[in-house]
């Protein structure tokens, strides 16, 4: 018996020992990490110490402080956020965002888990899941740590964008959405709308549970000449229900004409223009006729004369033939469906005038004796057919296809190199699509030269006959400096006023006065000087100045090889004369810029610059 009773005792005593020895030599306390859950593909474990130490979680480095909780330092602008969940059987276990409970710092318990929100500048959100297994002890039962569970980049929010709305009737329309949800199962897909309010799935709504990223569904139902607000939505068992942004449509009323838009003429020459209009709605039934109408009264109609372009909505263009030069027209969009035809309001515009010979009425002194009238716009150059001609209007620039110069380009240029007339002068380069920029002294005739007396042929206009400006050799020049100059500075005019920088019709330049100008005509700011902005003058206004004899140098800008530049800045004109202080190099160019300008420069003769030919008066 005694031996039994010492054996019992002996037992016990061996018990306790061991289970000191296993408390004390424990460093973590806890389930022991056992889950009712399966770790998620990605799952991460780790440590993390309660004294600095941290995890890289989203980017960001998330600590664990001495008072054992979870937070983090924020990186980038970007805002990271937790949420405590409780007591879970797993990382696994954690399905699902709480839509509340969102804080920066929480407390950090075994067997617990918690989700990590991390919203970026951008506003893109994503999340991360974590799960305590148990502390980290020292021998003395102090926390150090914990040891963790976590799938960084969990989740991303879903994108959801609602589609505009399209083919809308009176009682129907298509709408829809495009979904970007990575990792996120998603259990439909949808629009919901309303009349009322904003909408959401609790209001009209239709739906497909096909697999797709974009979507469309019809809305059946609707009022006509109503608006509504739709918005495309998907339903998650992670987020729950997401929302697009909402937008409005209006349904159709009754059928009507045709909702048709003017919107403007270009490309105006004494005998055309061109119209750019569109269809806009056909109200409800099928635009079988579109078009453009015109006239010299106002109002125009179909009965008028009109040109059609096409069928349905959208944009279109009309050419206008068999126009008179310097005529006022007004012109209008139209389209036919079977209720009758749309017409939209009125647009007026003056074709060119069709100046005899391409020239300008005004007379201009360039010296003492000597009087000149302009040519009716810049010169103009096709290679593909070897044709010079003026522009149609004073404003007109070629601009930015300056840059496609070539020997077989079939469009048109206005930036020459200098002496560029297509006579062999003995240089390297003398031809009008000539582009080369290497060299300045390989343009025009090779020397000291100017384009005058036996090196007159490397005038455009002394060489060339002008499609539109008497089909003659010899009929044009291009002044010289000294001209330029006495035109600018020397001449005599009724009034005084030789010149004002300005802006016509939104093309910058600079606008000549003919000696005979009287400021009663058109009033000017800032004369012989000035600034592009001092002086706007409307496409209606610029024929009174015309017909009167003003000249418009537009600021074209200049080419330099095949780039373009200082377009609707730069007003640059080359002068018949070399340059002396760099004579086989450089020749002399007027030009203007927005509040300055010099009557002579000197520039590389490889430089692409406007020409602008005169006719001698006398």
């Amino acid at each position: 018996m005694k031996k039994t009773i010492f054996a019992l005792i002996l037992m016990l005593v061996v018990l306790s020992i061991a289970s000191v020895s296993c408390k004390k030599s424990g460093a973590a306390s806890g389930s022991g990490g056992s889950t009712g859950c399966t770790d998620p593909s990605g799952t991460v474990t780790a440590n993390i110490r309660n004294d600095g130490g941290s995890l890289s979680i989203l980017g960001g480095n998330m600590t664990m402080t001495s008072a054992n909780n979870f937070v983090f330092v924020t990186q980038y602008g970007h805002v990271r956020t937790f949420v405590h969940l409780g007591a879970v059987d797993g990382l696994g276990c954690i399905t699902s965002i709480p839509t509340s409970g969102w804080s920066n710092e929480v407390a950090v318990k075994p067997n617990n888990g918690y989700i990590v929100m991390d919203i970026s500048t951008e506003g893109t959100i994503r999340y991360a899941r974590i799960y305590v297994t148990r502390y980290i002890l020292s021998t003395f039962d102090e926390i150090l740590g914990a040891e963790v569970k976590y799938q960084d980049d969990w989740l991303t929010y879903p994108t959801v964008i609602t589609s505009e709305v399209t083919d809308i009737t009176q009682t129907t329309a298509v709408g829809g959405g495009y979904v970007y949800a990575p990792g996120v199962t998603v259990s439909e897909r949808g629009i919901c709308w309303s009349n009322l309010h904003d909408p959401t799935v609790s209001d009209y709504h239709t739906s497909t549970t096909q697999n797709l990223d974009n979507y469309t569904l019809t809305m059946t139902g609707l009022q006509k000449a109503t608006t509504y607000m739709v918005k495309a939505y998907i339903r998650t068992n992670t987020f729950g229900v997401v929302y697009g942004e909402t937008v409005y449509f209006g349904t159709m009323s009754d059928p009507t004409v045709p909702a048709v838009k003017t919107k403007q003429v270009s490309n105006i020459t004494p005998n055309s223009a061109i119209c750019l209009a569109s269809v806009d709605s056909d109200s409800g039934s099928p635009v079988f006729e579109r078009g453009v109408c015109w006239n010299t009264t106002g109002e125009p109609t179909i009965n008028d004369m009109h040109q059609s372009n096409g069928t349905g909505v959208g944009e279109y263009t009309v050419e206008m033939t068999g126009l008179t030069g310097g005529t006022t027209y007004y012109v209008r969009a139209y389209a036919k469906n079977s209720l009758g035809v749309g017409y939209d309001g009125v647009i007026s515009f003056t074709t060119s005038h069709e100046w005899a010979n391409g020239m300008l009425p005004g007379e201009f002194s360039v010296s003492e004796t000597k009087r000149v009238k302009f040519s009716q716009g810049n010169l103009q150059y096709q290679a593909s057919t070897n044709t010079f001609r003026f522009a149609y209007n004073q404003n007109d620039c070629i601009g930015e296809d300056n840059s496609h110069i070539s020997s077989s380009y079939n469009g048109w240029i206005d930036l020459f190199g200098w002496g560029t007339s297509g006579w062999n002068n003995g240089n390297v380069f003398y031809q009008p699509y000539s582009s080369d920029n290497v060299n300045g002294s390989w343009y025009g005739p090779v020397g000291t030269y100017s384009l005058v007396d036996e090196y007159a042929n490397s005038d455009w206009g002394i060489y060339n006959s002008i499609s539109n400006g008497g089909h003659s050799a010899g009929m044009w020049r291009t002044l010289t400096q000294d001209e330029m100059r006495y035109l600018l500075y020397d001449r005599t005019t009724t009034y005084g006023i030789r010149f004002a920088e300005a802006c016509v019709n939104g093309v910058n330049g600079v606008v000549l006065l003919p000696d005979n100008w009287n400021p009663s005509i058109y009033s000017l700011q800032g004369p012989n000087g000035g600034q592009y902005w001092y002086n706007e003058i409307s496409l209606a206004d610029w024929p009174t100045l015309e017909m009167a004899g003003a000249v418009f140098l537009p600021a074209a800008g200049f080419r330099n090889g095949t780039n373009v530049g200082e377009l609707n800045n730069e007003c640059s004109y080359w002068t018949a004369t070399y340059y002396d202080w760099d004579s086989e190099a450089k020749a002399y160019y007027t030009y203007f810029v927005n509040g300055d300008y010099w009557w002579s420069k000197g520039d590389l003769r490889c430089v692409g610059h406007s020409v602008r030919l005169v006719h001698n008066v006398n």
